[in-house]
């Protein structure tokens, strides 16, 4: 009790020591769910570890190591975004009042294959806004989707132009050929919209 009451606050916000914390704490759980992800609520801008808020996922070695929480840096692969086997980690992030770092939420929400969150009050809109994210994860029904865009004759002379997947990561596997979309987690009753765009000659 006397260790906690004498904690103060001196001001600031360190979301990649918060993010780093929360991922440690999933690859030591003796229990593992076939759904796993992160929480983040946020209301502040982040003032100490976050060099690269447009791509925090890359940055986050240097966080962890060097910020207040010491613990092992996680790759991208672990926070989410990658397709090799490894464990993927969602990051659903919340940014709570208007002073809320949103380009680094939605980037870290974005990156890692989870959703961002807007909470304008507090108390039960936090509850409500992770209660809606729960029942989510509940309802997941297929993990690490891929999709695959492939012209199958290869004498044909159709090429195909592109994929427009939104946010979703695209692979060329073979140019006008072959495109790999990763969709991440897919839930019950959820569509998923993609463009494929292919070039077929005048005969």
């Amino acid at each position: 009790m006397e260790a906690v009451e004498s904690l103060e606050s001196q001001g600031g916000s360190s979301i990649a020591d918060g993010l780093c914390k929360g991922l440690a704490v999933l690859r030591q759980r003796r229990e593992k769910n076939s759904v796993a992800a992160v929480m983040l609520l946020s209301d502040g801008q982040d003032s100490f570890t976050m060099q690269s808020p447009t791509a925090p996922l890359a940055d986050l070695g240097r966080a962890c190591t060097t910020g207040s929480g010491g613990s092992r840096a996680p790759n991208v692969e672990e926070a989410g975004g990658g397709y090799g086997g490894k464990e993927i980690f969602p990051v659903h992030t919340f940014g709570l009042g208007m002073d809320h770092d949103a380009m680094t939420l939605h980037a870290i929400a974005e990156e890692s294959g989870g959703t961002f969150s807007f909470i304008q009050g507090g108390g039960h809109d936090v509850q409500d806004a992770f209660a809606q994210c729960l029942g989510g994860l509940f309802s997941v029904v297929a993990q690490r989707v891929e999709v695959e865009v492939q012209l199958v004759s290869m004498e044909a002379m159709a090429e195909l132009k592109g994929v427009e997947a939104g946010s979703y990561s695209c692979k060329t596997i073979v140019p006008g050929r072959h495109v790999e979309i990763h969709l991440g987690d897919l839930y019950a009753d959820e569509e998923r919209d993609m463009l494929a765009s292919v070039w077929v000659p005048v005969p």
